[in-house]
C-alpha cells in the first residue's frame, strides 16, 4: 500500500510540475531581434546600409568604424560604400553569434561606389 501511494504521488507530481506554454505568458510567441556588426576600415568614405526597415549611414574620416544593426534570421544587409579617395577598404560583417559573414578587402578609386548584399542566416 505504501509503495502504491508513493508511486501515485510521484506520477501526480510529474504531471503537474511540467511547465506548459500559457496564453497568459506575455513572452509567448515573441521573436527577439539579434544584433550584428558592420565594420568598415577606410579613409574618407561614406557607408549607407539597409536591413529590414532600418536605414543608416556614417562618414568615416580615418581608421575604422563599427556600426551595429539588428536583424531577424534570414535578413539581407545591403550596403553602398562611397570612396572619397583612391584606397584599399575593408568591410566586415559579423552576426550575433560572432560568426564572420564577410571579410573583404577591395581597392576603390576616388568617387567609386561599391554595392553589396549579405545574407544573414540563422544559426
Amino acid at each position: 500500500m505504501k509503495k502504491n501511494f508513493l508511486l501515485l504521488f510521484t506520477v501526480i507530481l510529474c504531471l503537474f510540475s511540467c511547465k506548459k506554454d500559457s496564453p497568459d505568458d506575455p513572452l509567448s510567441g515573441v521573436v527577439f531581434n539579434k544584433e550584428g556588426v558592420l565594420r568598415v576600415e577606410c579613409n574618407q568614405c561614406v557607408i549607407n546600409y539597409t536591413i529590414s526597415d532600418q536605414k543608416a549611414n556614417a562618414a568615416i574620416n580615418s581608421g575604422s568604424k563599427d556600426l551595429s544593426f539588428t536583424y531577424l534570421d534570414g535578413a539581407q544587409l545591403k550596403t553602398q560604400l562611397l570612396s572619397k579617395e583612391d584606397q584599399t577598404i575593408r568591410m566586415m560583417v559579423i552576426d550575433a553569434s560572432g560568426k564572420i559573414i564577410s571579410n573583404e578587402l577591395k581597392d576603390l578609386n576616388q568617387g567609386q561606389i561599391e554595392e553589396n548584399t549579405f545574407n544573414i542566416k540563422g544559426n
